[in-house]
């Protein structure tokens, strides 16, 4: 399967292996992950499983999960994805490369994959969670007008000695 989305500045693509390079800038960067819960990725390896996985998604009818990488003019830049997680929900989640940050293409991006999820797969809720202190993404998440539903104690963010906040956040389409 292979699906493109359009905004005015970005063009979100399927994620896969000819990806890897500039998936690993980003995957692998201490500062750039560090309110992730599954990276940084600590080796090249671990990009490529993670990549590999995500082209098997691709390639079904119909995927669990929808990875696309975000470009901005040519260049690959990060990702953001759409994992079904019911019949009619799903989870977004996204990372971009931090000389990218701050300049509206996650917002951009992540309207973009709300519009595909309500129209095109007739979701009617979406999910998002984050780290409390991660700030952008909170951000990103109320743009897109989504709700703080609920707290937890519980993240383990993944090279983190402690737990933190999580916080979920929800929309209804």
């Amino acid at each position: 399967m292979y699906i493109e989305l359009k905004t005015p500045r970005l063009l979100l693509r399927p994620l896969g292996l000819q990806d890897i390079d500039s998936t690993h800038l980003y995957a692998s960067d201490i500062e750039n992950t560090k309110y992730m819960l599954f990276l940084p990725y600590l080796s090249l390896e671990e990009t490529k499983f993670f990549l590999m996985h995500t082209e098997e998604e691709w390639k079904k009818d119909t995927p669990l999960v929808y990875a696309f990488a975000i470009v901005y003019q040519q260049k690959h830049i990060g990702t953001i994805s759409l994992e079904i997680i019911h019949s009619n929900q799903g989870e977004i989640s996204w990372i971009l490369q931090k000389e990218y940050w701050n300049k509206g293409y996650t917002t951009e991006a992540a309207e973009a994959l709300k519009q595909f999820a309500q129209y095109h797969l007739h979701l009617t809720t979406l999910f998002a969670h984050c780290d409390s202190q991660n700030i952008a993404s909170q951000r990103v998440m109320e743009k897109i007008r989504m709700v703080r539903l609920k707290q937890s104690t519980s993240r383990k963010n993944k090279l983190s000695s402690l737990p933190s906040i999580e916080w979920t956040y929800q929309l209804t389409l």
